[in-house]
């Protein structure tokens, strides 16, 4: 009962924690566009205690003549669950904190890796590189720097020649790689752009560049 339980309640469970979550923000929402207070909840924890038990019954009456007409045989199944749900409400400084908290570089990386396209994090959610001011962001004129950037970085990861870790250190290293005469140019404007000073040649073999990636996320 154990697996069975946990294959169909596990689901479920998600699947209702996702629709509330998105009921909450819709709500926030309407109540913000008449300036109107809200509040959320946030779900910390579900346990879920299962018990199943069965029972049989018989009863018979034996006497004169072999009749049984007063036996009785019954059987039952009783199926219990008890889901115990915590609730914290999120409010105030904590509600500020949580949507405004900058995002650390390693959770932009690993947004990017879970994205079909890698660049798109990188967008949307770094505000400056090496520099170069993200024009989402930036008030002032930014520049072509940062465009720039995701266009080299995008046609790079793409043809399979840059990848981009986090070292033990907490640095990022850039591994290139496998580098032909066609994408040399490519690769030393990318480096240029980002303020490194240093030029590939073509089958150099696997370099790695650390301090790569210093990003200020938001």
């Amino acid at each position: 009962m154990g697996p069975a339980a946990l294959g169909g309640g596990r689901a479920a469970y998600n699947d209702v924690v996702n629709q509330t979550e998105d009921e909450q923000i819709l709500a926030a929402i309407v109540r913000l566009r008449y300036d109107q207070t809200f509040g959320l909840l946030a779900v910390t924890s579900i346990t879920a205690n299962i018990s199943v038990r069965s029972s049989v019954d018989a009863e018979a009456e034996i006497g004169s003549g072999g009749s049984f007409e007063g036996s009785t045989v019954g059987a039952g199944v009783l199926y219990e669950e008890n889901p115990t749900i915590s609730y914290v409400p999120v409010r105030g400084e904590v509600f500020v904190e949580r949507m405004l908290a900058p995002l650390s570089a390693d959770q932009t990386l690993l947004l990017s890796r879970m994205s079909t396209q890698d660049f798109e994090p990188l967008q949307l959610l770094v505000r400056r590189v090496n520099g170069l001011n993200n024009p989402l962001f930036a008030r002032a004129d930014p520049g072509a720097g940062f465009d720039r950037f995701i266009v080299l970085f995008r046609r790079l990861r793409e043809q399979g020649v840059l990848d981009l870790v986090a070292s033990p250190d907490g640095e990022h290293q850039a591994f290139i790689h496998d580098v032909n005469q066609s994408q040399v140019g490519e690769v030393n404007e990318l480096l240029a752009t980002l303020g490194i000073h240093r030029e590939m040649q073509p089958g150099s073999g696997i370099v790695t560049i650390t301090g790569f990636f210093h990003a200020h996320v938001w």
